[in-house]
């Protein structure tokens, strides 16, 4: 209810919180507060694949049991 009342900025970053995506992807020089995940965005794909990579690369070192 209280979301509800909120602009329409605050209901969206609510939304985001209670339904987060897989991953997420942020400018933090443009967009310091993370208001805007990138991950989505085929322009940034290039850099979430790599960053994907990354974290694979890094789960199968530690022995990551939440490796996806």
């Amino acid at each position: 209810r209280v979301m509800e009342s909120g602009t329409p900025e605050v209901q969206a970053l609510f939304w985001n919180y209670a339904h987060p995506t897989t991953y997420e992807l942020y400018n933090l020089e443009a967009d310091p507060f993370e208001k805007n995940n990138l991950s989505t965005d085929p322009f940034f794909r290039p850099v979430l694949n790599s960053l994907k990579g990354e974290l694979l690369q890094w789960q199968v070192a530690t022995a990551d049991t939440l490796r996806q």
